[in-house]
């Protein structure tokens, strides 16, 4: 047997603890279909992750797909998810809260009681001379919750819930830089292909204009095509090669 704590939308009703056939891995997410109509759908947040030290806190909200059922927020559950550095999140209808961790047999769920909860549901801020002054403006809550204390890995939720987004924040930061630097560096080595092929069309052109420009300017052989600066005697049209040529006596 295990037991979870249902936190209703409504604040007027009290927080209340539900007991569950404990099983091998997470049985609330089975046990609140069972409950709950079929157009509804149970989501699961972790509001402080479980390792296999300690087990984690997690809230099981219902809310449905029809369009006219309407959402009540809920403040409580909202109010505990901020005491675990959740600032973001927004429950709404009824919320049950529980705890899954490791034990012996594998993944299972663990006891959680109303007061473990009670003090983080009205107020984010676990010192005691704040949730003293929250409960002095609260009347629907009986005196002796004063001396309930937090357990400690609830105290404890938003710093490793901070440290777990600092670590992510770091690693999306890296993996960023990475991307940036294999698209700069692909950009670099298209740029530098580019100017590569540009500079061998340039030295592709200018071996081809000079080679051009020597052909056009040197005057060849008749006969053997060599270069040659001898003109013709007879003609004066024609060059040959200089004495003694080998390729042709008579032109």
């Amino acid at each position: 047997m295990v037991r979870i704590v249902k936190i209703p939308s409504n604040r007027s009703l009290p927080l209340s603890e539900v007991n569950l056939d404990s099983t091998k891995g997470d049985a609330i997410p089975s046990y609140l279909d069972s409950e709950t109509n079929s157009d509804a759908v149970v989501d699961t947040t972790v509001l402080i992750r479980h390792s296999q030290e300690s087990p984690g806190l997690y809230a099981y909200s219902i809310s449905s797909t029809s369009f006219s059922t309407q959402d009540v927020p809920n403040v409580r559950a909202t109010t505990l998810a901020m005491a675990c550095g959740l600032h973001s999140k927004r429950f709404v209808n009824d919320v049950y809260i529980g705890r899954l961790g490791h034990n012996e047999t594998g993944l299972t769920n663990f006891d959680v009681l109303a007061k473990d909860i009670r003090k983080a549901v009205l107020t984010p801020d676990l010192r005691d001379h704040t949730f003293i002054t929250e409960m002095a403006q609260n009347t629907s809550d009986s005196g002796h919750i004063y001396a309930e204390v937090a357990p400690d890995w609830l105290c404890s939720g938003a710093m490793e819930n901070y440290h777990d987004g600092k670590l992510m924040a770091s690693l999306v930061a890296a993996m960023t830089r990475c991307e940036e630097y294999y698209d700069s560096d692909s950009s670099t080595l298209e740029s530098e292909a580019d100017t590569n092929l540009m500079n061998d069309d340039v030295q592709v052109s200018s071996c081809v204009n000079t080679n051009t420009s020597i052909a056009n300017n040197m005057t060849l052989c008749l006969h053997c095509r060599r270069p040659a600066t001898s003109l013709c005697n007879e003609c004066n049209g024609a060059y040959f090669c200089e004495e003694p040529r080998t390729c042709k006596i008579v032109g």
